[in-house]
């Protein structure tokens, strides 16, 4: 059995991030209104979200049904109650806009009942705006309300005042960073369970006993959980700011040119269908799934470019201290920018499935992982040769391919399929020859793939069948584990850093 404080941690927050990049992606997309922070009545979506966070904070039952855009409609649903958010820099401007401006009357009114929604006001104008529904219902302008004592049950004070909904839409003030970081915790949360049975998976397939498997993926989940949180607080500021607006358009523009070239294709219609309803999790087709696809590749980008970013900038100042060598930076960046590709391609490939969501996120993220300690060793290996002619980096990117197809997950099974390629004498100056003569570089890579595949094949059938564990045994294990105060300082150490 194989001691655990010899093995490579399983995964580090270059590898993990992409499952919380996902997660940030579809949170902000699908289920806040960032997006439209910038626009004319972004105050008023941002006052939304503030106060369906609220709700949900407090384990109610919220349904955020006014983004369809139903005119008269709700905003949300809580616990069955129906609310229409209204904010504006003053309480009579707040009121005056639920009312029709030609016939005066009060604009929301339930479908089920016909009764008068509840109307959320600015928690700093709920007084004077109770007083303004007085005066209304008096007026005869709400219809089935006659008593004007009833306005206080019909208006509803807001979580957040107008000047700190005003400051929600914005980067870079307190009120703003709160809002986010409590977004954040959705993603967090995700993240980390997540996190958990990946590392608990790689760990027992390296042999390393159940309890200290559970121990370890608890405490690296901790970590990658913190570095998504940091992550998710800075991509919704940045989406804030006028460069990240501008940002998103050009991925906009790019994210629709590709999903619209893909589509025109029966395959490339039936994927996006189909990672639609994973994104969204409900059945969408055409245009509106392409617009799905097309919102979550637009912000995908830049939260895969934040996430690398804040992993290979410790890399850089550990590399100008001289802690780290050029070679140990270039395979860092690598095995980020190739985990994140990776992770795309086969959340792609799980989406064509049907296996249950949480699967759906797990294969994918374990096909990064696998693709990134691989490509991790491989860029090592070549890098220590002073060839760079383009055939050696064609036979790099085939056994690359080879790595990831094959989940070569550790040392000991890259140096074995090295050990055979180099036993069957294949890389020789005939098989250069035989590269060379190959017409494109597509059909020279799938002809070093399929020279150098039975080395692979033959390793891995010397795996051993691993045995998952029972539920019972999971929990027993579970109880065993004690973390020491140490231990917990040490997690949110490596957290910070």
């Amino acid at each position: 059995m194989k001691d655990p404080k010899e093995s490579t941690t399983p995964i580090d927050s270059h590898i993990i991030d992409p499952v919380g990049a996902i997660k940030i992606t579809q949170n902000i997309e699908f289920e806040t209104q960032l997006m439209k922070a910038h626009t004319k009545g972004g105050l008023g979506f941002m006052a939304e979200d503030a106060n369906s966070l609220h709700d949900r904070w407090q384990h109610k039952k919220v349904e955020d049904i006014g983004r369809n855009n139903e005119k008269n409609g709700a905003d949300r649903i809580v616990d069955g109650v129906y609310i229409q958010t209204k904010y504006y820099d003053t309480a009579a401007k707040t009121i005056n806009s639920a009312f029709d401006v030609e016939t005066g009357m009060y604009r929301y009114y339930q479908k089920t009942d016909g009764k008068p929604m509840l109307l959320e006001v600015p928690k700093d104008q709920y007084e004077q705006a109770v007083n303004l529904m007085r005066e209304k219902i008096k007026e005869g302008k709400v219809a089935g309300v006659t008593d004007p004592e009833e306005a206080q049950t019909l208006v509803k004070a807001g979580c957040v005042t107008f000047k700190q909904a005003r400051n929600i839409a914005k980067a870079g003030n307190i009120d703003s960073l709160l809002f986010d970081a409590k977004q954040s915790v959705v993603s967090t949360a995700s993240s980390l369970g997540i996190s958990f049975i990946i590392n608990f998976a790689i760990l027992k397939y390296k042999e390393i006993d159940t309890g200290d498997a559970l121990k370890i993926s608890f405490v690296e989940s901790i970590k990658t959980g913190g570095s998504v949180f940091i992550s998710s607080v800075l991509v919704r500021q940045f989406f804030k700011t006028a460069m990240g607006r501008g940002l998103l358009t050009t991925s906009t523009q790019a994210s629709k040119s590709a999903v619209n070239s893909v589509y025109n294709y029966a395959l490339g219609k039936d994927t996006i269908h189909k990672f639609a309803a994973v994104i969204c999790e409900k059945h969408v087709t055409g245009a509106a799934a392409k617009n799905v696809v097309i919102k979550f590749f637009r912000t995908n980008i830049i939260v895969n470019t934040t996430f690398i970013l804040i992993n290979t900038v410790p890399d850089f100042i550990k590399f100008m201290d001289n802690r780290m060598s050029w070679k140990e930076l270039t395979a860092s960046i690598t095995r980020s920018m190739v985990g994140f590709a990776a992770f795309t391609a086969g959340f792609s490939v799980a989406s064509r499935f049907p296996l249950p969501v949480p699967m759906k996120m797990i294969i994918p993220a374990l096909t990064g992982i696998l693709s990134s300690l691989a490509a991790s060793d491989v860029v090592f290996r070549l890098l220590k040769t002073n060839k760079e002619r383009k055939e050696y980096n064609i036979i790099q990117e085939a056994i690359q391919d080879l790595c990831n197809d094959y989940m070569i997950i550790n040392e000991d099974e890259f140096d074995a399929c090295m050990e055979e390629i180099q036993k069957r004498d294949i890389i020789n100056e005939d098989f250069i020859t035989h590269i060379k003569v190959r017409e494109t570089d597509k059909i020279q890579k799938a002809y070093v793939y399929t020279r150098l595949k039975g080395c692979f094949l033959y390793v891995i059938n010397k795996r051993e069948q691993i045995v998952v564990a029972t539920e019972k045994q999971l929990m027993h294990e579970l109880d065993r584990i004690d973390m020491s105060e140490e231990d917990m300082n040490q997690i949110f150490i490596n957290t910070i850093k």
